[in-house]
């Protein structure tokens, strides 16, 4: 909001100044002519001329006097219009060097969200898994086949344990850099949910 206001207060102010420099050059050319004619009224007592060759020579003196006054307004502006272009190509680089850091932070944001909901499914389907082979244990009196049972699932558990472990570390980390990286720019409404 405040670079809008400084980019509206700048262009007033650029406003402000080319009016002043029309009014100015304007009243430079009047007075240039008023002198013209007080000179030769007031001073030498001539009359207005009557010969559109003498008015000829006027205008070639007025536009002799008002050409160099002129150019050097042009110059001016030609010099202040390169200042203001390259002030402005150098913001929006700014801008678009933000723009691209911003993209750039989503689409990381996106990828560890991505794999922070895919070690979620993990952990889910690790869960599923276990709970089907808990499910299953013999319930019957025969210790026998309770063995068997505990001595064929025994390595799948303990193996779907550390991968459930490993899931759960992943899906910390990446809740934890996506955090980070919302942070950094003043957002911290992600959960930590597991």
């Amino acid at each position: 909001m405040r670079e809008n206001e400084a980019g509206t207060s700048d262009d007033e102010d650029l406003d402000g100044r080319i009016n002043a420099w029309k009014k100015g050059l304007t009243a430079i050319g009047a007075a240039l002519v008023f002198a013209y004619f007080l000179y030769f009224a007031l001073y030498q007592n001539l009359p207005a001329a009557t010969d559109a060759g003498e008015w000829g020579a006027f205008g070639d003196f007025v536009g002799g006097l008002l050409n160099p006054i002129v150019a050097f307004a042009a110059f001016y502006w030609l010099t202040q219009s390169v200042k203001l272009q390259r002030r402005e190509l150098s913001e929006t680089r700014e801008e678009l060097k933000k723009t691209t850091e911003a993209q750039t932070e989503l689409v990381k944001l996106a990828a560890l969200s991505g794999l922070a909901t895919a070690a979620y499914s993990e952990i889910s389907r690790i869960r599923n898994i276990m709970d089907v082979i808990e499910r299953n244990f013999p319930h019957e009196s025969d210790p026998a086949s309770q063995r068997e049972y505990d001595e064929s699932h025994k390595v799948t558990l303990a193996k779907l344990s550390e991968q459930n472990k490993k899931a759960h570390n992943e899906r910390e980390r990446y809740v934890e850099q996506m955090k980070a990286l919302l942070a950094k720019h003043g957002d911290t409404s992600i959960g930590g949910e597991k």
